[in-house]
C-alpha cells in the first residue's frame, strides 16, 4: 500500500548571531510504502517528493515594521530640523 502524505510543522530556532528566536514553518510532502506482515503494517520504503522551510511571514512583517519605526526615530533624533521633516516633539 502507497501512502501519501503532506507535514507542516512550525518550530522556533535561536539565531547565534543576535540570540534572538526566529519562528519557521517546515512544509513536507511524500509518499510511503507500506507492506502487511502477518497482522503487522511495516513501512519499507519513504520518499520525500518536496521540502521546504520558509520564516514566518507575520514574524517578518512585524521585523520590518520595527526596522522603519526605529530607522524613523533615528533620523528624527539625528535631525537638526525635525518639523521640517515630519517628526513630532
Amino acid at each position: 500500500m502507497v501512502v501519501y502524505y503532506k507535514s507542516e510543522e512550525h518550530y522556533e530556532v535561536c539565531n547565534s548571531r543576535d540570540g534572538r528566536w526566529q519562528p519557521r514553518i517546515f512544509s513536507a510532502t511524500g509518499e510511503t510504502t507500506w507492506e502487511r506482515k502477518g497482522d503487522q503494517w511495516k513501512m519499507v520504503r519513504g520518499k520525500t517528493l518536496r521540502a521546504e522551510t520558509r520564516l514566518d511571514p507575520r514574524w517578518v512583517q512585524d521585523e520590518i515594521d520595527d526596522f522603519k519605526s526605529a530607522q524613523d526615530i533615528a533620523v528624527c533624533a539625528t535631525n537638526k530640523y525635525p518639523r521640517l521633516s515630519g517628526c513630532r516633539d
